[in-house]
């Protein structure tokens, strides 16, 4: 994958985009029309320093491992993981999907293997992925 990192700003808030820049002249806008939001809030308040408490980056990690998996599982292969935007106790990872239901169940797994996170699961459409192009100029 050719990822980017940058620097910015979301709601006033410094913020570290990851965007997959492979789809930025050829995105599957028409198999793939559903934005899906998925936010992880961690439980120890942050260093201004860091945006992740160090003694939950190994959760985080695994958090996001699993949810790429089941994202994967849940969609069928009909989802892909365009960017994750991270800021002061906040992660938050961006799919693309076939439908508002690809990713239905994912959070409600998340929550039975990490029972002390804040999760939350939204979807949009988003057919011309207008999300992801801005935010990878």
């Amino acid at each position: 994958m050719a990822w980017q990192r940058k620097d910015g700003r979301i709601a006033r808030r410094r913020a570290e985009i990851l965007i997959d820049l492979r789809f930025r002249d050829t995105a599957p806008v028409r198999d793939l029309p559903m934005l899906h939001w998925l936010g992880v809030w961690c439980r120890q308040p942050v260093q201004r320093e860091r945006f992740v408490p160090a003694a939950e980056q190994a959760t985080v990690l695994r958090i996001e491992r699993k949810l790429k998996t089941l994202a994967r599982k849940a969609s069928n292969g009909w989802a892909v993981y365009v960017m994750r935007i991270v800021s002061e106790g906040l992660v938050q990872y961006f799919f693309y999907a076939r439908d508002a239901g690809a990713l239905d169940g994912v959070s409600a797994e998340l929550r039975k293997s990490f029972p002390r996170y804040r999760f939350e699961h939204d979807s949009e459409p988003d057919a011309e992925w207008v999300e992801y192009l801005d935010r990878s100029k």
